[in-house]
């Protein structure tokens, strides 16, 4: 999962590196803003990945194999259907979502706009693949999902390289190589799928209707739809305030952010394998199998957070000068750059928890939690520290953080005593 999630992060490199070598600078600024649309809309609907990566691993812990079937069907029928109703309204909301994120010139806003309403149609692919992954992810089966990510974005940047380089089609390149790509990854998820029933001695069939399933996969699909939205929404809010301080801070701010996208992705795997090995052990009913789950990702998480301290840390002129050789947004990424560095240390238990409980189905929980560390902390604190500049918002983004462990974490020490009858020992998270 490590290696399947860092090929995210790397393939905006590619991008990055590819268009910002072009003539026209407004190519690159056009994908940029284009991609980070078509980001929100599409992750918007990442409960399509976490919901049915906890169902299935549940299902999968007492060897019900027709509910991990009938899982599957119902995140991809709720993934198609969203992503064709996606496509319907799609004429009606680009243009004045690229009006909304930009008031910069016209050419830049049309091509952006050229760009999201290419990979817009990218969406049915794009959410099915999300549910292929989330229900592989249950049943533990990491490199199939390593192969899904991998190839779709080696693919991505193969057409790149063809499309931008070679047939200098520019940001609509960038965009045709992405729907390309990612309907090529989710016919490739759908073989591997495939496979995988064959494996279960599962056949594929249309099953019966399950209402209490659905509506028990209705309920949670709400839950982590809010709790997204809250943490898109503190994203682009951090991103918005940093742009109204002044340029410099902005590109400053989006190498950074680039860099905590960077350590997350990789952390996650360790939160993935959490979703998978105590969403069986916890359907199972195995509190001892749970227990070691916690603990065995926990621990090496944390110690990837570490590493990934000490190499921001150590290499931090020469990570900031990859992305960039101008003085005033060196210096501003400088001026900031420690709150970066030691962001993982706090993240990592975020990702942790959140794992833990999309493993255990209370997402509730995980909404709520957002919601309160969103409204209670996030939006007060950087009102109290808005004197402080960039600053203020870098403490405000930590503050956030610390918000999402304390609102998991407590609700955790009760649902344990629940589920076992004892108080969660913290000693199970030692070495």
């Amino acid at each position: 999962m490590m290696f399947a999630n860092l090929s995210i992060p790397l393939l905006g490199l590619v991008d990055t590196a590819l268009l910002g070598h072009q003539e026209n600078a407004v190519y690159l600024g056009a994908t940029a803003l284009g991609a980070q649309l078509i980001g929100i809309i599409f992750w918007a609907f990442g409960f399509l990945r976490m919901g049915t990566t906890g169902f299935t691993a549940r299902a999968y812990g007492i060897d019900n194999h027709q509910a991990v079937y009938r899982r599957l069907l119902e995140a991809l029928g709720l993934s198609v259907g969203i992503g064709l109703g996606i496509l319907l309204i799609h004429p009606w909301v680009l243009e004045p979502a690229i009006a909304l994120l930009s008031d910069t010139s016209s050419e830049l806003s049309g091509l952006s706009l050229e760009y999201a309403s290419i990979r817009i149609w990218a969406a049915p692919a794009a959410l099915a693949t999300y549910a292929f992954v989330g229900w592989l992810i249950g049943l533990q089966q990491m490199r199939s999902v390593m192969w899904i990510l991998v190839t779709t974005n080696v693919l991505n940047v193969l057409f790149d390289y063809v499309l931008i380089v070679e047939l200098g089609l520019d940001s609509a390149g960038a965009a045709w190589a992405s729907l390309t790509a990612e309907y090529l990854g989710f016919l490739l998820g759908a073989v591997l799928v495939v496979k995988k029933l064959a494996g279960l001695q599962i056949l594929i069939k249309a099953p019966e209707i399950d209402w209490t399933s659905l509506v028990e996969m209705f309920h949670s699909s709400r839950h982590l739809f809010v709790r997204t939205l809250c943490l898109l929404f503190t994203f682009l809010f951090f991103t918005s305030q940093g742009a109204l301080i002044s340029p410099e801070t902005a590109a400053a701010n989006a190498i950074l952010l680039n860099l905590l996208a960077l350590t997350a992705y990789t952390m996650d795997g360790f939160a993935h394998a959490a979703e998978a090995l105590c969403g069986r052990a916890w359907g199972a009913g195995k509190r001892s199998a749970f227990v070691e789950a916690c603990k065995g990702t926990s621990v090496l998480a944390a110690t990837m957070a570490i590493l990934c301290t000490l190499i921001l840390l150590l290499g931090q002129k020469p990570i900031i000068t990859i992305y960039t050789d101008l003085e005033n947004v060196l210096l501003a990424a400088q001026k900031d750059y420690l709150w970066l560095a030691f962001l993982p240390l706090i993240a990592i238990w975020c990702y942790q928890l959140d794992g833990i409980f999309i493993g255990i189905g209370h997402t509730r929980t995980m909404q709520n939690a957002m919601l309160l560390s969103t409204v209670v902390v996030f939006l007060p604190v950087w009102w109290l520290t808005r004197s402080l500049g960039n600053t203020g918002l870098w403490a405000t983004m930590s503050c956030f953080h610390v918000a999402r462990i304390i609102g998991l974490a407590y609700p955790f020490s009760r649902i344990m005593r629940r589920q076992w009858g004892k108080r969660l020992d913290i000693s199970m998270f030692s070495v």
